[in-house]
This record gives structure tokens, sequence and C-alpha cells, in this order.
């Protein structure tokens, strides 16, 4: 007799989106982190170009129209990223749920399988018990 969980499959199943969700999570992660490193340069750029500006008033009025240009491009894009985080971020909060979800459901998979197999294992060996008392009693029986 061979022990056949019938809820394998969907186990199986429960694995294989657990391991997509974790995937999509550290895409996501990445993601952030990209949008995060673009943001601080546009941040850091427009600084440097407003340090700029500042020099360039006192020496005299050159590039200031391009630089003032340029730092008001970068903050509108700037807030397009902040944008993007935000919504990056509420994807990322949903998949964790999601994996804390679906990693709860393959714990009580997991826990219904030892169970079974528990009470297989048990009924099987009560069966082989039960076998070898009625071979004992038939040898005895035979003796007599």
């Amino acid at each position: 007799m061979k022990f056949q969980f019938r809820l394998e499959k969907m186990l199986h199943f429960t694995h294989m989106r657990e391991s997509m969700k974790k995937a999509e999570i550290a895409h996501l992660q990445n993601d952030l982190v990209i949008l995060s490193d673009r943001k601080k340069k546009l941040i850091d750029d427009a600084r440097n170009l407003l340090d700029k500006q500042y020099q360039n008033l006192e020496n005299g009025l050159q590039n200031l129209h391009y630089s003032s240009q340029k730092v008001l491009l970068n903050i509108k894009e700037s807030e397009r990223l902040d944008g993007m985080i935000i919504n990056t971020q509420e994807k990322l909060d949903f998949r964790v749920n999601e994996l804390h979800t679906l990693m709860q459901k393959r714990k009580g998979l997991e826990k219904l399988r030892e169970k079974k197999l528990a009470e297989f294992t048990l009924a099987k060996n009560r069966k082989e018990q039960h076998a070898l008392d009625e071979l004992f009693v038939l040898s005895k029986g035979r003796q007599s």
C-alpha cells in the first residue's frame, strides 16, 4: 500500500504560485530601487543646476534660461517618478499580501498532508499487527 495525498496537485500548484509571487516581488523591489535612484539623480542634477544658476547670477546671466528649464524638467520628472514609486509600492504591498495568503494555504495543505500520512501509517501498522496476530493465533491453533 502506498500513501497518496489527494490534494498533492493543489499543493504543488500552490508551491508554483508562491515561487511566481516571490519572483514578482523581487522584480517590483528592483523597480523601486531603480526608480528611487533615478529620482535621486534628478534631484542631485537639479541642485547642481541651481548652484550653477546662483554662480551665473554673480558672473552674468549666461545660460540662465537653459538651466531654469532643465531644473523645471527635472522637477516634473521627479514628480512623475514619485507617482510611479507610489504605484509600484502599492503593487508590491498587494503582491506581498497575496504571497502571505499563498504561504498560509501551502502550510495548511502541508499540515493536512502530514496528518493524513500519520493516519495512513497508523492504519497500515494496525493492519500489519492484525495480520501478525492472526498468524500467531493460527500457528498456536495448529500446534495444539
